[in-house]
């Protein structure tokens, strides 16, 4: 048996039919819920949010979910991105909002040193991409001097934010259905500020994440996301 106190005021017991049908006809007990599995969700958040479906904001407000963000720039701060995710591949042309990005949208696509591999491109989705290493804080070696993304973080923010609507995604090479964007048309770019450190996380010095702040008003950006914070009980370098 388990008891809830702190979000939920009930409990969990194994019962018999006749223990259950005394439990649910007792006053105090507003609902008996059965035990179920469950499964993790890679897919669903669309769902969850309420974009999806005839009803969603996406039909409501943009009549298809492939217009859902057009005309809007997506700043992504971050560990950079990765060119060839397929949630980023490039957008359907003509695009009917390129008159309006182009007005506004003044920054670049950094490629970035070493080889072909380690270097970027940008597309329609990927309209810009900046990297920042001006802080001297932490141990670099081995991850790619450009905007491509090392750790992973940056390319899972950005596609939160903005991927490409229904894509079919997979986990170890299983298929787990189509994945979605918040925002799928809306066009995004990467400031790479955090690196891979030598302790595996991903961080990077106040220098270079404000500079990518100063750099993505600058270029036009509507949207800044940004998954930064100082590590609790912390002091940066001086």
């Amino acid at each position: 048996m388990v008891d809830y106190e702190t979000v939920f005021n009930g409990f969990a017991a194994a019962l018999t039919p006749q223990q259950r049908e005394r439990v649910r006809r007792d006053p105090g007990v507003r609902r008996i819920w059965k035990n179920e599995r469950r499964t993790v969700e890679t897919i669903s958040t669309p769902a969850f949010l309420g974009l999806d479906g005839p009803a969603g904001v996406w039909a409501r407000e943009f009549g298809d979910p492939e217009h859902a963000g057009e005309g809007m720039i997506i700043a992504d701060i971050d560990t950079g991105f990765w060119p060839e995710n397929p949630s980023l591949a490039a957008l359907p042309e003509p695009r009917p909002d390129q008159a309006v990005v182009g007005g506004k949208w003044k920054g670049a696509c950094v490629a970035g040193t070493g080889t072909t591999q380690q270097q970027v491109t940008c597309n329609n989705k990927v309209i810009g991409a900046r990297y920042y290493d001006n802080s001297g804080f932490g141990d670099w070696t081995g991850e790619f001097r450009s905007p491509r993304d090392y750790d992973g973080h940056g390319t899972h923010t950005a596609t939160t934010a903005a991927g490409d609507h229904g894509v079919p995604a997979t986990i170890n090479g299983k298929p787990v259905g189509n994945v979605s964007g918040t925002a799928p048309a809306a066009r995004v770019a990467v400031y790479k500020a955090l690196w891979r450190q030598a302790d595996g996380e991903g961080a990077g010095g106040t220098v270079d994440l404000l500079a990518a702040i100063d750099d993505a008003v600058a270029d036009g950006a509507d949207v800044i996301n940004y998954s930064a914070s100082p590590r609790p009980g912390s002091t940066s370098p001086r």
